[in-house]
Parts: structure tokens; C-alpha cells; sequence
């Protein structure tokens, strides 16, 4: 099915359309929405929304960019949205699971337990960059979007992401090394 059929059959009601929507995006707007919120239930709540927004809103699309793209925007703002009420969640669940797989492969304690420290320590900085070069640095670093995906999601010009990603890295980099300094004394 094209974009243009989606389309289509979405402004038409087409529950077979819908269904094909749901295959084609769901595994995306999850990631893109786990990588914000970091909790599963909150995660999968953000994709339901936005489907069922896609499907109320279609009609308003405007077609000025790919679907995907105006998806991944509606995705964006209502994980913003989650993001913004719980601000700071815990990553225990997340490091918890990671710290159980890697034990079942019977990975060593000491460096299961450096990976949760490195991990949390990328999370707490992640966390503390401004809310457009988080953004752009996960699209790009988490979701594997192109700079020109990000530019059209974000309403920026590429150029514009490109620095908000550049600027992003050298934040975590000052960041991750204040935070190390200060905790492996």
C-alpha cells in the first residue's frame, strides 16, 4: 500500500488501513516514545494516543511532508507532554531488565554493574540537555532518523539540526565528565 492509498483509505474510515498503519509504525512510535519517557507502560499509552490521533486527524494532514514525519511529530509532542509531568523517572525498571538479561548470558557482576553506572550516567545527562537538542540528539542517536527526517519533524532547517546535535554531543561530553569526575573519586 502507498502513502497516497494510506491516506485514503484513513480519510475514508478504512478500519483495513488503519490496521496497516498500526503494523507499518507501531514499532517506531514506541521506540521513539520509550526514548523519551524510558518506562514501557507509559511508552505503549504514548503509541495508543497517537494512533488514534492519526486517525481522528487525518483530514488535517497537509501533506507538506512525509506521513512518517508528521507521525513521528505527533509522537514527539505527546511523549514531551509525559515527559514534561514525570520530568525525572527513574531508570530503574530499564536497568533492571538490562541488568537480568546480561546476567542470563552470564556476563560478569563487576561489568553488568559498570553498564548500569554508564547507562544511568547517559540518562541523567540526557536528561539535562535543552529540550530541542534532546530531542534532535534522540531522533538521530536512539531512532536512527537522517537530519533531514529530524528537520522536517522538528520544523527546523537541516543546518539547524545539525548544530542542535553538535551542540547536544559537546554537552554530554562536558556533562558525562563533570559526572565522572565527581563520582569516581
Amino acid at each position: 500500500m502507498t502513502n497516497k492509498e494510506l491516506i485514503a483509505g484513513l480519510c475514508s474510515g478504512d478500519k483495513e488501513s488503519f490496521r496497516y498503519l498500526v503494523e507499518q509504525y507501531q514499532d517506531k512510535v514506541f521506540s521513539l516514545a520509550y526514548s523519551f519517557v524510558k518506562t514501557r507502560q507509559e511508552a505503549e499509552d504514548i503509541a495508543q494516543e497517537v494512533f488514534i490521533e492519526v486517525f481522528k486527524s487525518i483530514n488535517k494532514f497537509r501533506k507538506e511532508s512525509e506521513l512518517s514525519s508528521w507521525i513521528y511529530r505527533i509522537t514527539v509532542n505527546k511523549s514531551l507532554n509525559i515527559y514534561k509531568r514525570i520530568k525525572r523517572q527513574s531508570v530503574q525498571e530499564d536497568m533492571e531488565l538490562f541488568a537480568h538479561r546480561s546476567n542470563e548470558e552470564g556476563q560478569n557482576p563487576e561489568k553488568t554493574l559498570q553498564q548500569k553506572q554508564n547507562a544511568e550516567a547517559l540518562n541523567f545527562a540526557i536528561d539535562k540537555l535543552p529540550e530541542k537538542q534532546k530531542i534532535a540528539y534522540t531522533l538521530r542517536h536512539f531512532n536512527g532518523l537522517s537530519y533531514k527526517e529530524i528537520s522536517e519533524i522538528i520544523n527546523k532547517s537541516k543546518s539547524s539540526v545539525e548544530s542542535l546535535i553538535h551542540r547536544a554531543h559537546k554537552k554530554l561530553y562536558a556533562l558525562l565528565y563533570d559526572y565522572y569526575e565527581e563520582n569516581m573519586k
